[in-house]
């Protein structure tokens, strides 16, 4: 079972890598509008913690799944999971309260949506 978790726990980690680039590129586009309050971006930051939190649970997930404790395996995956859930939910939410109609259409051309959580 150790492979598998280590490849399990592999992909984990490069989906924090993703929810990063999130963060970074919701920062960026945000940073740069005008009137965006800095409640918004430290809410970033806040974020960027949390992912640093996310993997030392993951590392938890990891001893857990090692141990066969399969309740705290699925409670600690959906922890995970809520978590990751919420920054990108939250980051969306505000893109598109920071952008007009107009310049929204103009944003989806210009960055790659991928990016964008």
């Amino acid at each position: 079972m150790e492979g598998s978790s280590q490849v399990i726990l592999g992909k984990l980690m490069m989906s924090f890598d993703e929810l990063d680039r999130c963060i970074s590129s919701t920062r960026e586009i945000l940073g740069g509008k005008p009137g965006i309050s800095k409640a918004v971006l430290s809410k970033m930051e806040q974020y960027a913690e949390i992912i640093v939190k996310q993997r030392e649970i993951a590392g938890q997930l990891s001893d857990r799944i090692d141990q066969g404790d399969w309740i705290s395996v699925g409670r600690l995956v959906r922890l995970i999971n809520g978590l990751s859930a919420m920054i990108r939910e939250d980051a969306q939410a505000m893109l598109t309260v920071a952008t007009d109609a107009g310049s929204a259409a103009h944003q989806h051309r210009q960055v790659d949506q991928s990016l964008l959580c």
